[in-house]
């Protein structure tokens, strides 16, 4: 017995409706946190670690629910921005 191709695309449509209410891409600059480099030592391997620009966006998805979401910019940007400005990812 085939299954036919329709349940399988309403399926997947159903499930990145989901996906897409709980992203925001814009919003108010909640936090900004600088993390330094560093080396981590696990299971016998050192990896090292750049510094990263850290800043944290709380906005609205799209169910008009609260969220914050973490995003990683360069140094030139973060150095830019301060907590209380509106900040719009662009992709």
């Amino acid at each position: 017995m085939k299954r036919k191709p329709t349940i399988h695309i309403s399926a997947l449509f159903f499930l990145l409706s989901f996906i897409s209410c709980g992203t925001i891409n814009k919003g108010i600059i909640a936090e900004k946190n600088y993390l330094p480099s560093r080396t981590l030592y696990a299971s016998g391997v050192y990896n090292q670690t750049n510094e990263r620009y850290q800043i944290i966006i709380e906005g609205k998805s799209a169910t008009n629910k609260s969220k914050k979401r973490k995003y990683y910019v360069r140094k030139q940007e973060y150095d830019s921005l301060k907590v209380g400005n509106r900040y719009t990812i662009i992709k």
